[in-house]
């Protein structure tokens, strides 16, 4: 669902995805930053023990993509990643 907030159009879209390679709870939180830093995304939350990361992203700003491509970038594994997932 579209809106406008400030004058600006946002389409909010929650991601779920498997993540993988993280050792410690110091790589989930490393992850959420890394997550948080994508341009697009408002939120983002890692839980080591079930190795997921929920974020959600403006669909106009970022995409399912870039946000795997961060993830990747920072040295995990994307295992599976399901757009439109409920939190």
């Amino acid at each position: 669902m579209q809106s406008v907030q400030d004058g600006l159009s946002i389409d909010p879209q929650p991601l779920r995805m498997q993540v993988g390679g993280m050792s410690c709870v110091g790589c989930a939180t490393r992850l959420e930053r890394v997550l948080t830093g994508v341009p697009g995304v408002s939120s983002a939350s890692v839980n080591f023990a079930l190795e997921r990361a929920e974020v959600v992203f403006d669909s106009l700003a970022t995409s399912v993509v870039a946000i795997e491509q961060a993830t990747r970038g920072a040295g995990f594994e994307v295992q599976t990643a399901d757009a439109g997932a409920p939190s």
